[in-house]
């Protein structure tokens, strides 16, 4: 998922969006509950998982699992 994506599906409703977190050598599905930029502009974003923790990632690690396969999507350059 791009930058862009990751704040268009936050801001689309007033609850958490479903997302799948996909990294080298783990997943998981979760709630994106935030996003915010680094002091040197970085989009990030906060996802909780079903136990409660809250886990920080870049959205080239999200695909929303409601629209695309359960593929990685790097990131785009300069995004």
């Amino acid at each position: 998922m791009t930058d862009r994506e990751m704040i268009l599906l936050h801001k689309s409703s007033s609850d958490p969006a479903h997302v799948r977190v996909i990294a080298n050598d783990y997943s998981y599905d979760g709630w994106l509950v935030s996003i915010f930029f680094k002091c040197k502009g970085a989009l990030r974003c906060v996802v909780e998982d079903d136990n409660g923790r809250l886990f920080i990632h870049n959205a080239g690690q999200l695909v929303n699992p409601d629209s695309t396969p359960a593929a990685r999507i790097e990131p785009q350059e300069g995004k």
